[in-house]
Order: structure tokens, then sequence, then C-alpha cells
């Protein structure tokens, strides 16, 4: 399983060059890509209050939820806010 900085790192690359190729690309690039995507998940480290209550009503309304439910359920809740 890729890691989550590598997995947003392909993801930008993705963005900025749809065709590009994350394995042809020179490790210099694959290291500048890493960086960003680094920088961008240590911005988001703290949960923004929508997803702390998006967070908390997933977790609190289903007993038998895990953590990456409710992680996946933060994270829309953000993006939907976004549009």
């Amino acid at each position: 399983m890729t890691g989550l900085i590598e997995r947003g790192a392909i993801a930008l690359l993705r963005e900025n060059a749809p065709k590009a190729n994350w394995d042809a690309l020179p490790q210099r690039s694959r290291e500048t890509y890493r960086r960003v995507s680094r920088a961008y998940l240590e911005a988001i480290r703290g949960p923004t209050e929508k997803m702390l209550e998006v967070g908390v009503r997933y977790l609190r309304t289903d007993s038998q939820t895990n953590l990456e439910n409710a992680f996946e359920a933060m994270i829309d809740a953000e993006l939907e806010a976004e549009k």
C-alpha cells in the first residue's frame, strides 16, 4: 500500500500533468512532489470545526464505525464545504 504522502504526490502530478507517468519521473521531480504533499498534509493536520462536527456525529451514531470511515466522512465534509 502506498503511503499518504506518496498518494498525495501522485495526485498532485495527475492534476498538473494528467498524462505524466509517476514511475518515469526523475527522482528529483518525485521528491519535489513528495515535499509539496508533505507540506499540505502538515497544513491540514488540525481538523476544521466542520470535520470535528461530522466525525463526532459519525462515531456517536454508529457504534460499528471504524476510524477509517470516520476519517473519510470528515474529509468528505470539508470537501463539500469547499464546493
